[in-house]
């Protein structure tokens, strides 16, 4: 009888992926509604896709496969050769505008758009397969004017799967746990069993760990499995990257240029990416690796590769998704600039925003004809502020109200049918794609990456899936700028205290090397009371005191000094653990006073610590 590992002839499987088609299997055939398959870097989760759609196709049941990115999904169309869409595109309808009321009072509200979920149209039983399963996020997105469906993707994907009816649907949530969870979500809520068990569906999971996408000795597999180990632990005692490798390299700032331009002598959408962690690191990388491709030009030109930052769905069938990568054909002409009066800060102000007309060669392969926003692309900030938003859209509604008048209300079907389709309102956001940051890198590979570590080289869980996501971006080499180098002792601070002010002597316990009996103190006497004569005689000698005579109680020090003929009593008090912190002279004279000074000078205890370190950053303290 035909199972699911038939459907894997030239593949040499892994126990762990075995193990993982027939859990696979026994889901599609049982009654549980979602399964996790969770796997390292390498783990060759993407490739089983193939064969779990071909033994679908074999069952004569559907397999939709989609991603949270165009480029995500590229990739798995680069590599299974199956057809595969992005989230968005599969569960919304994009062809349809709809409208809701927000705000005001009533009469006076204005309006905002959604593209509400499409109807699910496909034949029972069903698998819904979601890669790069990590970057689905589930918190509340809603754009300045434009909204998907509740405005919560995993909420939103669910009720479109419709895992409560009768149809029989699945869905299976591939991915990796370790990579960045989604912006502004804590964790990665589609790889969490716990998520669906609060909606009362019926899950199971997997996780793979043999990595096969490379060999062995490979030092870009080797740093990914230590920064998995390392976001295990419950705390994490190093963030050191492993450089002794052929295929990781350090480098230094003044080399990244030449080196990037000499792997890559033309923009190359694949081979070279740099990856930081703010934008503004992006930006002046950018600017670095524009310098070297386009000494002469500033602005944008045929050639430059460019990243969308956020969706754009004015071309049917050609949708440009966040995450997108670009390749600009053809880039001439002036910019055009448009403004709009906004309202900031109690005044009204002019907006101005700068639009390009560029070709550009669309991820499918297609070149098309665009508007893009020029003002974004040179922008110091990652997407458009609030007053720019406000700005495009009042000046839509300026042009529309120009050339239609005001017979056409916002909720008019001629109004979305305008705003869905006007070239400067949908023009594409983006910014250059030579450098871009860690959560933008998510779900693409590059031949080389270069990675600066530069403020995520910490041991806080969200540092390490940082380093953990950037390092596993190569599939060749891995290039090093700024690489993490701390142990949990580089965080701490050495301050001198002295020991009369510790807030807690008792728990100290030090063991005092024994310096055996004084002139007036027997040897089974207390170490401390005996430590103190003998520093008192250190301090006393090489100025001509000496000590004459000790009377001592349960926690009282009582010394007389003679100090060239005259008597000094000297009255000290410890406490049980043998400090001394009460010092009194009598009579109160000068020559008492040196002495005082004298006997209260800071002084050092030779001691032995009987201790054993139990975690790593005591060991190395100690």
């Amino acid at each position: 009888m035909e199972n699911l590992l038939t459907h894997f002839p030239n593949l040499s499987l892994t126990p762990g992926q075995k193990k993982a088609l027939v859990l696979v299997e026994s889901f599609l055939a049982g009654k549980e509604q979602v399964f996790i398959l969770k796997g390292y870097a390498g783990t060759g989760k993407t490739t089983l896709l193939k064969g779990i759609a071909e033994y679908l196709k074999a069952q004569n049941r559907l397999a939709h496969i989609m991603a949270p990115t165009g480029r995500a999904a590229k990739v798995i169309r680069d590599i299974t050769g199956l057809n595969a869409t992005t989230i968005h595109k599969a569960i919304y309808n994009l062809d349809k505008i709809k409208t809701y009321k927000a705000g005001g009072e009533k009469g006076n509200e204005t309006f905002k758009y959604f593209f509400d979920l499409n109807d699910n149209t496909y034949s029972p039983g069903t698998a819904f397969i979601v890669d790069e399963a990590s970057m689905v996020g589930n918190k509340f997105n809603e754009g300045e004017f434009l909204r998907f469906g509740s405005g919560r993707l995993l909420d939103d994907l669910l009720r479109f799967v419709d895992l409560p009816s009768q149809k029989g649907h699945k869905i299976i949530f591939v991915g990796d746990g370790a990579q960045l969870p989604p912006v502004g979500d804590a964790t990665s809520p589609a790889m969490d069993e716990g998520y669906f068990l609060e909606k009362n569906l019926a899950v199971s999971s997997y996780e793979l760990t043999e990595v096969v996408r490379q060999q062995q000795g490979s030092g870009i597999l080797a740093n990914a499995l230590y920064y998995r180990q390392l976001i295990e632990m419950e705390k994490a005692p190093e963030n050191k990257l492993k450089l002794d490798f052929e295929d990781v390299q350090e480098i230094s700032v003044e080399n990244l240029g030449d080196l990037f331009t000499r792997l890559a002598p033309e923009p190359d959408i694949l081979k070279n990416i740099i990856i930081a962690f703010s934008n503004e690191k992006t930006r002046v990388y950018n600017r670095l690796i524009r310098e070297r491709y386009f000494p002469e030009h500033q602005n944008i030109v045929k050639g430059d590769i460019l990243q969308v930052v956020k969706n754009n769905y004015s071309r049917p069938g050609f949708e440009l998704m966040n995450g997108d990568f670009i390749k600009v054909l053809k880039a001439e002409g002036e910019p055009v600039s448009l403004s709009a009066p906004v309202w900031v800060n109690g005044k009204q102000e002019n907006i101005d925003l700068k639009f390009r007309d560029i070709v550009i060669e669309h991820p499918s392969g297609k070149a098309m004809s665009v508007k893009i926003i020029d003002s974004l692309l040179h922008s110091p900030h990652r997407d458009l502020s609030h007053y720019e938003m406000q700005a495009l859209y009042i000046n839509f509604i300026i042009r529309f109200e120009k050339k239609h008048g005001t017979r056409f209300g916002r909720n008019s079907e001629e109004f979305k049918s305008a705003l869905r389709s006007d070239p400067y309102f949908n023009a594409i956001q983006a910014k250059f794609g030579y450098a871009i940051t860690g959560h933008k890198s998510q779900g693409g590979e590059w031949h080389n990456a270069f990675v600066d570590f530069s403020g995520r080289s910490g041991l806080s869980r969200d540092a390490l899936r940082w380093c953990y996501t950037a390092v596993t971006r190569a599939s060749k080499k891995l290039y090093v700028l700024n690489p993490p180098m701390l142990e949990q002792m580089d965080f701490k601070k050495i301050i001198p205290v002295q020991i009369g002010k510790w807030a807690n002597p008792r728990n100290f316990n030090p063991s005092y090397l024994d310096p055996g009996a004084t002139p007036f103190h027997a040897q089974d006497a207390p170490i401390a009371k005996r430590l103190k004569y003998f520093e008192l005689e250190e301090k006393f000698l090489p100025a001509g005191y000496s000590i004459e005579s000790v009377d001592s109680k349960e926690y009282q020090e009582i010394y007389t000094i003679d100090v060239n003929g005259e008597k000094v009593t000297l009255n000290m008090a410890h406490n049980a653990a043998g400090i001394f912190s009460y010092y009194t002279v009598s009579p109160q004279d000068g020559i008492s006073q040196q002495v005082l000074e004298l006997a209260k000078k800071p002084f050092s205890w030779k001691i032995k610590l009987e201790y054993e370190p139990k975690e790593t950053f005591t060991k190395k303290l100690f």
